[in-house]
């Protein structure tokens, strides 16, 4: 509270009038808004600027208020409209630092302060602050101040200015450590540009397991090995981030429940990926000295301007608007700059996958076998210009006992994105990798190494992982001597790939394109036979010496000619079940439970530990591909339930999905209260105000999706209204929010339920305060006692009766008002008549 000049007035004669203007310099750029900032900016940078050390205070927000020409109430007619009042307070503020800066008028202070009622206070200058328990009486209006100083503020110097009429408060105990969220949430704003950035970003994967199997993304608290600070939902949930960055920078978090249903995703437009700014094995590759010139230079001014980065452009807005501000007004200003994402659109990547003897699975599904011997193009990616940007191309070498069978597996991949970087994978012995970047050998971790806009990383499953800017991801892993490995790709490659991955349309029949653009017959369920496919098709992506991309060991004379076999021919399935015993062919069956591709290998590499591997990776492809397409149920239903104590409340939810599968219902909560059928029947039946929380799942048996309900009670008396679009509690767990709505109470009840009589003197109306007494509830109001003796009026407002001006007076000629009376005297050549 700001008592600028804080006395009874009047404004109820038709003289005078009081007016306002607010002003938000950080939206208003007209020129006299500038112009009035600029000399506030003056002001207190005049008067305050040494003691908030800072270096400047910048207005963001100011109101002014004018009072002109004010009469007094002083219960008499005043005829003459000079006796008034008038006076200017302005208040400032930047958010942190406010202050309140009051002129008034030279000459403009009219009042007679000596014909005021006996008893009546003197007015007050100051301000108070419940909150900060800040209090500051102006010493114009202090006791033992003269009543003319108190009357006649433009007369003297004023509080701080040390100027006529000039008076300044500051209104607050704050320094330049101190944070106002709010403000901050607004600054931060209103410097955002419109987020077009996130039309780029890729949707958040749908369930946890979606997004542990698109390489696309990464786990979000990897930054935090980074020395990265994060969101408080990061804190709660477990996190996803985009694995590199759009070309303008941006990228999306997604918060997962223990569940593994998406709780909501938050499209970032500055994406931490710090692992793609160090590159310590391109610059190792240099010299040392440039490798610690570089690293040092990446530890001490790199990752710390991420660092910074990060939280001043989304951690930091984020609690501002969202955590600190105690307003979900300023968050939704923060997801108006920040969008939230709710997988709208994901698609996963679509996968293809040798394994075995090679057993080939087509970015379209189809299945087949080819055992050729060489090296050869799996997958060529072309541009609208037909340009090969990425290129993976596979060895292979004779399988079996001392690699002498007639079947063919990998051992080699060799893999070059747009950049040029070419990953190559080497298998060693019987399981053991390595891994050459652009050449060179690299030791893969754990940890996400990027080398020349590829990242490298080790999986728990001993898996050699190699991600490529773009969208395209190998999955390498050696076991019994043979490569297993997938290939994911983002949708963008739609329609633009070819090799022994097939193209890539959705349209089965034309996955056999050979290599001069021909293509087998195939109606997408019947397979050519495996002649059509060794000769006809897979040999056409024979490489060439000019085309192989791989890196070959010159040291030991190795050349593209050392591996490349063209006379070798291998046994092919019905060649093989024909030639072979029915004893092994039944064993055969019976190990590999009826999986064509592992019988075709114990048979063509007399070794049943091999085939039981095809069959362990058919399986684990099988279970791969179907976590990853399969989504959670999506529920429909009303999240926001308000209802009042011990009235029930009834909703039936229901969930589609996308793979029709079966899907139940329950609910996680805290209280006994809340019931859910498997149906998706929920019913709440409050019994009491203690906190509650709800949080509808929906299970296809396979994933779980979730809705966090915001449960609303009203505990209101019958002495109110509930009013639900405002709160006195509000709780958040996890993804569910439990709110007490506030309550509009009737005038003479007051408290959070409205339970509490309200103390209508509390106030002090009447003129004399002790005898104002207040009406008990249900009754409203209060009663004044009478004026005091001369006084007339209705015990709140109480003056002095002009006998001279209401003709009640006995004089004969001259009457003078006094207070309590009147005097008569007379024109001059009369005397008073004793």
């Amino acid at each position: 509270m700001i008592a600028v000049f804080w006395d009874d007035a009047d404004m109820r004669r038709g003289i005078g009038c009081m007016y306002y203007q607010a002003f938000n310099f950080q939206v208003r750029k007209d020129y006299h808004s500038q112009n009035f900032q600029e000399k506030l900016k003056t002001v207190v940078n005049e008067l305050y600027g040494s003691e908030l050390d800072i270096q400047s205070f910048e207005p963001k927000w100011a109101l002014r208020i004018t009072w002109e020409n004010i009469l007094p109430f002083t219960g008499y007619t005043n005829d003459d409209a000079q006796e008034t009042n008038t006076y200017q307070a302005t208040l400032v503020t930047d958010g942190i630092f406010s202050f309140c800066l009051i002129q008034f008028k030279d000459g403009g202070m009219n009042w007679k302060y000596l014909a005021r009622p006996r008893g009546q206070p003197n007015a007050l200058m100051g301000f108070y602050s419940e909150s900060t328990s800040l209090f500051f009486n102006g010493p114009n209006t202090r006791s033992g101040t003269l009543i003319e100083q108190i009357y006649r503020p433009d007369q003297y110097p004023g509080h701080k200015t040390n100027k006529n009429g000039r008076v300044a408060y500051r209104l607050e105990k704050n320094d330049i450590h101190s944070r106002n969220p709010r403000q901050k949430c607004i600054d931060w704003y209103l410097h955002e540009p419109f987020p077009y950035w996130s039309f780029f970003n890729s949707p958040c994967p749908c369930s946890f397991w979606q997004a542990l199997f698109d390489n696309a993304f990464i786990f979000g608290n990897f930054i935090k090995v980074y020395g990265f600070e994060v969101k408080r939902p990061q804190e709660r949930f477990i996190t996803f981030q985009s694995r590199f960055p759009t070309r303008l920078g941006s990228g999306v978090r997604c918060y997962y429940s223990r569940n593994g249903g998406l709780i909501y995703g938050q499209n970032e437009r500055f994406l931490p990926t710090p692992w793609t700014s160090y590159n310590p094995f391109a610059w190792l590759w240099r010299g040392f000295l440039y490798y610690r010139f570089r690293r040092n230079n990446y530890i001490n001014i790199v990752l710390p301007r991420l660092q910074t980065t990060y939280k001043e452009m989304e951690v930091d807005p984020y609690h501002d608007c969202c955590r600190d501000s105690d307003d979900p007004t300023f968050c939704l200003l923060y997801r108006l700059v920040r969008p939230s994402d709710y997988c709208f659109g994901y698609r996963p990547p679509r996968i293809g996958f040798l394994f075995g003897d090679p057993h080939v699975v087509t970015l379209d599904g189809t299945k087949y076998t080819f055992n050729g011997l060489g090296e050869f193009v799996i997958l060529n990616v072309k541009d609208e210009n037909n340009t090969v940007t990425f290129s993976l191309h596979g060895r292979t070498l004779r399988a079996g006992e001392n690699r002498t069978s007639q079947a063919t597996n990998f051992v080699a991949l060799a893999a070059q994105g747009p950049s040029g970087t070419k990953v190559q994978w080497n298998l060693e012995n019987e399981d053991e990798l390595t891994l050459l970047v652009d050449g060179n050998i690299v030791n893969v971790t754990e940890n996400s190494t990027y080398i020349n806009q590829v990242t490298v990383q080790r999986t728990t499953n001993n898996e050699t992982v190699a991600n490529f800017e773009g969208g395209i991801s190998l999955t390498v892993s050696g076991k019994m001597g043979a490569l297993t490995f997938t290939t994911s790709m983002d949708n963008a490659f739609k329609n633009k790939t070819e090799g022994l991955l097939g193209v890539w349309n959705d349209d089965k029949t034309d996955d056999f394109k050979t290599a001069d653009g021909r293509y087998l017959e195939y109606n997408g369920i019947t397979l050519p036979n495996d002649t059509q496919i060794f000769f006809d098709f897979g040999l056409t992506w024979k490489t060439t010496a000019n085309d192989s991309i791989f890196t070959y060991n010159t040291t030991a004379g190795e050349t593209w000619y050392t591996y490349n076999n063209n006379s070798f021919v291998p046994k092919f399935y019905d060649e093989l079940l024909q030639t072979t015993e029915k004893e092994k062919i039944d064993k055969a069956n019976k190990t590999c439970q009826g999986s064509d591709d592992c019988i075709f290998d114990i048979l063509s590499t007399n070794d049943f530990s091999f085939g039981v591997a095809t069959l362990q990776s058919v399986n684990t492809f099988a279970a791969q591909n179907s976590t990853m397409n399969n989504f959670p149920p999506n529920i429909t239903g009303e999240s926001s339930l308000q209802t009042r104590l011990n009235d029930p409340v009834f909703i039936l939810f229901t969930a589609t999905d996308a793979n029709n599968d079966d899907v139940t219902f329950a609910v996680l909560t805290n209280s006994s209260d809340i019931t859910m059928t498997k149906n998706g029947n929920f019913s709440w039946h409050p019994t009491s105000s203690t906190p509650v929380f709800a949080i509808i799942q929906a299970n296809d048996s396979k994933v779980t999706s979730e809705l966090g309900l915001t449960l609303t009670i009203c505990n209101c008396s019958i002495n109110s209204t509930c009013d639900y679009s405002r709160s006195v509690i509000s709780m958040e767990s996890d993804n569910a929010m439990f709110v007490v709505a506030a309550c509009n109470c009737t005038p003479a009840y007051i408290g959070d339920y409205c339970t509490e009589d309200f103390d209508a003197c509390q106030d002090n109306q009447c003129f004399l305060n002790d005898t104002c007494k207040d009406q008990p509830a249900p009754l409203e109001g209060y009663t004044c006692g009478p004026c005091p003796t001369n006084l007339i009026g209705d015990g709140e407002k109480c003056y002095d009766f002009d006998e001279c001006q209401n003709e009640t007076d006995s004089c004969k000629q001259i009457c003078t008002n006094v207070l309590g009376g009147y005097i008569c005297s007379c024109n001059e050549g009369y005397a008073i008549n004793e």
